[in-house]
């Protein structure tokens, strides 16, 4: 069964097993017109997590049974986004920093909390989650038609094989640059498959030092190692029944590939200093910026971890061979910066979409994304020109040497050609006869004219995608034509 929201007042779970705290507490947050849902026990809430959905959780930290920063971890791990407020009645720095390391949001000292300093602290908490959950609900929309969105036939294959994979419950690997959303295919795969209402757990393996490794993965039993002062879920017990989503996996120690292959083979798991052995059920979709097979070439990664791993690939494709998908992704990264910052949409003038598509995007989809958000700081009003966008963009590609070849293009639909006759022409043709490059250039300074200078017309009149078109503008030095 999934969560319930609470759609009209604010809900808020108070967890204390002291009845005369719990009954003046609700009192003060019923009468500030908050809705209270109490439980007595750290047990009982966690139970009760699995029904609502809370704006905020208040928790005693010190109980009988599940204490608080015990329950707070539980908490995080299944609702990470909400936030915890701590009642305890130690204020010692110590106490608050354990609070703080097991994820608490705020804290409130018992013996200085009255009614006013509870409401706002309250209060504090549901405004920040409120704002979390529009940035979420933004995060979200943007993910769904940016990252993924488009039209070329690159991405369109994707879309087909993330529907394909996703009802079956298998593992995935992501191949692709950085930068081009490969967390967001993952996301994608989990949203469509039947642990949609599950944890989706997120780890970037390249984050975590080696030596915190086997303790963020795994989890660690209290006293396990010098530090470990209380118990800690990793990361594959936090999305048991869900989705652990491993990115830049070729970054794992080998001592950490050979304890994920002894996962994935026993679906078993056991925390760093524990004897249990829990069952686990969890999918794994692991991705990587490097190439796992040449990797296993040179030794670095395990070929029996590449194999379980692999079971179905899946690449990303870079943003440069994305084609006009790369001004469809501007446009929403725009509006989408926009309704963020309070200000009005700015349309892509013709000469900033030029630039944009002889830019070859080494950063992709996020290197676009940093891009809008800088040219909208920049541009005041109007639309968006060349000057907004970051200078590397801008820049001018240096021209070819006259002695140097014109490279072929092979993605380029050639322009029509007037027929020859009397057999093909001689290596060594008379003066006066037009080359391919002279009769392209001819035909796109004629379709300029006749459309006034308008590109995006010119490029509709001869039938040359718009990437291609930008691209002979300015192999022949055409940028300027109008």
């Amino acid at each position: 069964m999934g969560l319930i929201p609470n759609s009209q007042k604010s809900l808020i779970l108070l967890i204390d097993d002291d009845p005369d705290q719990r009954r003046l507490v609700t009192r003060y947050l019923e009468n500030g017109g908050y809705e209270v849902a109490c439980y007595a026990s750290g047990a009982e809430g966690l139970v009760a997590m699995t029904r609502v959905l809370p704006d905020t959780i208040l928790l005693d930290m010190q109980m009988e049974g599940l204490d608080g920063l015990e329950v707070l971890r539980e908490a995080k791990a299944t609702h990470p986004e909400v936030p915890v407020i701590m009642l305890t009645s130690d204020g010692s720095p110590s106490t608050i920093m354990a609070a703080t390391r097991a994820g608490a949001d705020d804290y409130l000292v018992k013996s200085n909390a009255d009614r006013s300093k509870i409401l706002t602290t309250v209060q504090k908490a549901v405004a920040s989650n409120a704002r979390r959950g529009e940035l979420r609900r933004q995060r979200r929309a943007g993910e769904a038609t940016n990252q993924i969105f488009g039209e070329s036939p690159a991405v369109q294959q994707l879309c087909f094989q993330i529907d394909r994979v996703a009802t079956r419950d298998v593992t995935v690997l992501i191949h692709g640059e950085s930068g081009t959303g490969k967390e967001l295919v993952a996301s994608a795969i989990h949203q469509q498959s039947r642990r949609a209402n599950q944890p989706f757990v997120a780890v970037n393996c390249g984050a975590i030092t080696e030596s915190l490794q086997n303790s963020e993965l795994f989890g660690h039993e209290k006293g396990a190692f010098t530090g470990a002062i209380d118990r800690h879920i990793g990361m594959f017990e936090g999305a048991h029944k869900g989705t652990l989503f491993l990115d830049e996996v070729a970054e794992l120690s080998s001592t950490q590939q050979a304890a994920l292959l002894r996962v994935l083979q026993q679906r078993t798991l056991k925390r760093v200093g524990g004897r249990e052995e829990f069952n686990l059920d969890v999918r794994i979709v692991a991705a990587s910026h490097r190439s796992l097979s040449e990797a296993v070439e040179k030794g670095t990664f395990r070929d029996d971890l590449y194999f379980r791993l692999a079971v179905f690939e899946l690449d990303v494709p870079p943003l440069r061979e994305r084609g006009d998908d790369i001004v469809l992704l501007a446009r929403l990264f725009l509006q989408r910066a926009a309704l963020q910052h309070g200000q009005d949409p700015r349309p892509l003038s013709e000469e900033a979409i030029a630039c944009m598509l002889r830019w070859h995007w080494p950063g992709n989809v996020r290197e676009l994304q940093n891009a809008m958000e800088s040219a909208l700081v920049h541009c005041r009003r109007g639309e968006i020109r060349p000057e907004h966008l970051p200078a590397r963009i801008r820049a001018p590609i240096p021209p070819r040497p006259p002695t140097s070849p014109v490279e072929p293009l092979p993605v380029d639909p050639p322009l029509s050609t007037p027929p020859q006759t009397g057999g093909p022409k001689p290596d060594n043709q008379p003066k006066g006869t037009r080359t391919m490059e002279e009769i392209q250039r001819e035909e796109i300074v004629a379709a300029l004219e006749r459309n006034h200078g308008n590109r995006t017309r010119a490029a509709q009149e001869l039938k040359i995608p718009r990437t291609t078109f930008y691209r002979l503008l300015e192999r022949y030095g055409l940028n300027g034509k109008q």
